[in-house]
């Protein structure tokens, strides 16, 4: 649906968002959808949730590198939380390591001034320019609030590789 309508899409990205972030948070085969009827058929689900979680995070990258313009208008934000539920992924690292990748890259898109924020306008009247990356205005703190409280989330990561991934990529935050 996604490659063939995602032009089309306009609101569904809000419910497609939720969707992979419910996805993310599968982490041992637990969801509804993956529960079978009698208790003594319960198989090992984690290759099937593995499966789920890579799937959902394939189409979460795929959006992110060749739809991008289309969510960063207005859905940015929702964007940001799906990632940070993969992040916080205890049971699969690498989808934890894509994670914190690409909420570098919704970072710098943010910071590169890529981003429209909604009723912030320059004092020019016109397009925010890419020099004047950051400002303290309410509407662009709103998209930099749910990066860096994700970010602090995912610090607090039970494996030590992960954390250490994500304060490096804290630190490197393009903020001017």
């Amino acid at each position: 649906m996604v490659q063939a309508r995602a032009v089309n899409i306009r609101s569904g990205w809000k419910s497609l968002f939720t969707v992979f972030t419910i996805a993310a948070s599968d982490t041992d085969g637990t969801a509804p959808f993956l529960r079978s009827a009698s208790p003594q058929a319960a198989p090992d689900r984690r290759p099937a949730a593995e499966a789920i979680v890579r799937l959902a995070f394939e189409i979460v990258a795929m959006i992110m590198k060749d739809y991008f313009h289309l969510i960063c208008d207005g859905f940015f934000v929702e964007c940001v939380n799906c990632l940070i539920a993969y992040g916080n992924n205890r049971h699969f690292r690498d989808f934890s390591f894509k994670a914190i990748e690409s909420l570098g890259f919704c970072a710098e898109q943010l910071a590169g001034g890529h981003i429209p924020a909604s009723g912030y306008s320059s004092p020019a009247g016109s397009a925010a320019s890419p020099a004047a990356v950051f400002t303290d205005s309410e509407a662009h703190l709103r998209f930099w609030f749910p990066i860096l409280t994700g970010l602090s989330c995912i610090i607090s990561h039970p494996h030590i590789d992960v954390r250490t991934k994500c304060v490096l990529s804290y630190a490197a935050l393009p903020v001017s």
